[in-house]
């Protein structure tokens, strides 16, 4: 068995994640936002995301125990995470567009 890209980046970004997080498009959204401006900077990440104080906070505690931001920025795990989510987007985008084709095609 040979694991695509996305498998790969899926397989770091949860190796040695302990408990039963989910991650999900509120954790990915708001760790794309504070690998630009910082998870301490709430009215960035508020003002890029549209996500209220409370749900930001939440999810900060979250992605700072699951490891996916460190001292320094958003860490290796993280940026797995971060990669696998731009993976699974283009591949959507992509399927969206052969459906589109086709039913052109069809039509």
């Amino acid at each position: 068995v040979v694991l695509t890209e996305a498998g790969v980046m899926a397989k770091y970004a949860l190796l040695g994640v302990k408990g039963a997080h989910p991650i999900n498009p509120i954790i990915a959204r708001i760790l794309q936002a504070a690998a630009a401006h910082g998870l301490d900077n709430v009215k960035a990440i508020e003002k890029e995301t549209r996500l209220d104080f409370e749900t930001i906070n939440k999810a900060r505690v979250v992605i700072r125990r699951l490891g996916y931001y460190g001292r320094t920025g958003v860490t290796d795990r993280g940026r797995a995470l971060l990669r696998l989510v731009d993976l699974l987007e283009s591949r959507r985008e992509s399927a969206e567009e052969v459906r589109e084709e086709e039913m052109r095609f069809h039509a």
